[in-house]
């Protein structure tokens, strides 16, 4: 896995000279490769000199997330896999940035990206599509990354953590690694990290350290846990303040799961330790809390399936297909299948909630905090990709299987 970093950095430091800085964007993609789903996985890692010339070509137009069209309200969208994808107006070339500001109180949710007329500044819209406005008029160019809430929001340029009226907050400390490399707590406030001693760690191997920080606090160090090397890493994939935990996996040179530790942030023991439950992994997904963990192809549940532990390490169940991410509550999962279709379920009865419209694959999904709500981004082929990530359109789903189209045709980085 460090391997394919150093590579991956090699390359991109080469054509990014006259480009000026855009260590950002290249660390929130090596962030989001090392913790993403096998299927996008695959095209990411595909080779490390590719990825780096299309991160460059998004550096050349200062954007990483850019909102083709964003629909403020939609009809309910049918929970029926024969649905037909809609087709999409071109955009008005009048197109202005969004002037207005967003006006919501700071308990509502909101999901944040880049104005799609001025990729500089950061936009937001509630869950419902009700409201919706400029952030911050600049500050976004190189890249952000927000927590669960969209309260806050780390930018890749200037090492700095805003709110939501794109206020400066804190500045926060990236250690030897380039941009913010924090996995956000589902408090909204603190965010966890994993950092080993070296930029680029020894063939061998050294040991990780788990931090966990705050903006205007000193980042702690929890545990030792984990390790970085040469040809593989480690990173965090669930970090849960209100549940004293955080979640750490071991990943190969493959970018498969080999090993995850649950930590109490607290006191820094290890919860649990798979390798001492015999347990072999491949696909590690966790809800936002770390309650519930799922592994998709490991030894406790046949190939086809995802197996659901709790963080003691018992099975709950099974789940078909692949689960590719979690409800707030855990109670919901987003499931993709081999011949591509993608379903909300209860993982608890295996009862299908909502299937999505036929011709859309799975691209990504975001829990909203608080609810059973969950933003599913699917990949439309009617879209011709421009950017450094393919258009998509974003279904919120509920737990009664109501869905509704909220963004059309948009670049997405959650």
């Amino acid at each position: 896995m460090n391997d394919l970093q150093r590579e991956l950095r090699a390359a991109f430091d080469r054509q990014q000279a006259e480009l000026g800085d855009t260590s950002g964007l290249r660390q929130r993609m090596l962030r989001k490769a090392m913790a993403a789903n096998e299927p996008r996985r695959s095209q990411v890692f595909r080779t490390a000199v590719g990825l780096a010339a299309v991160l460059v070509a998004a550096a050349a137009v200062g954007t990483t997330v850019i909102i083709r069209e964003l629909s403020h309200s939609g009809p309910a969208v049918t929970s029926t896999p024969s649905a037909s994808p809609s087709v999409n107006p071109t955009p008005s070339a009048a197109a202005t940035p969004m002037a207005q500001t967003l006006h919501v109180p700071l308990t509502t949710p909101v999901m944040l990206f880049h104005d799609p007329v001025a990729s500089d500044q950061i936009d937001g819209i509630t869950w419902d599509g009700t409201a919706s406005g400029r952030v911050a008029a600049t500050g976004g160019a190189f890249g952000l990354l927000p927590n669960p809430m969209g309260t806050l929001y780390a930018g890749f340029s200037g090492s700095g953590i805003y709110d939501r009226s794109g206020q400066l907050v804190a500045r926060y400390d990236s250690g030897n690694q380039k941009g913010f490399a924090g996995w956000w707590a589902d408090d909204g406030r603190h965010y966890c990290q994993l950092v080993s001693a070296s930029a680029l760690p020894p063939a061998g191997g050294e040991p990780a350290t788990l931090r966990l920080s705050a903006p205007g606090e000193t980042s702690r160090a929890v545990a030792q846990v984990g390790s970085m090397g040469d040809q593989f890493g480690a990173g965090v994939v669930a970090c849960s303040v209100l549940r004293d935990r955080a979640m750490v996996v071991q990943w190969n040179a493959d970018g498969s799961s080999r090993q995850f530790w649950v930590v109490q942030l607290s006191t820094g023991r290890i919860l649990l330790d798979s390798a001492r439950l015999g347990i072999t992994m491949r696909q590690i997904v966790a809800s936002a809390d770390g309650q519930y963990i799922a592994d998709f192809g490991g030894s406790q549940g046949p190939a086809d399936e995802t197996t659901i532990y709790s963080p003691s390490g018992s099975v709950l169940g099974h789940a078909p297909g692949t689960v590719q991410a979690f409800s707030w509550d855990g109670t919901l999962v987003v499931v993709t299948g081999s011949d591509g279709s993608v379903s909300v379920i209860r993982w608890r009865d295996g009862i299908h909630v909502w299937n999505a419209p036929h011709g859309l694959t799975f691209y990504d999904a975001l829990p909203d905090p608080g609810s059973q709500q969950l933003a599913v981004a699917l990949r439309n082929t009617d879209y011709q990709q421009t950017g450094g990530f393919p258009p998509v359109d974003v279904y919120v789903v509920g737990p009664d299987g109501q869905a509704t189209q909220l963004l059309k045709r948009v670049e997405v980085a959650f």
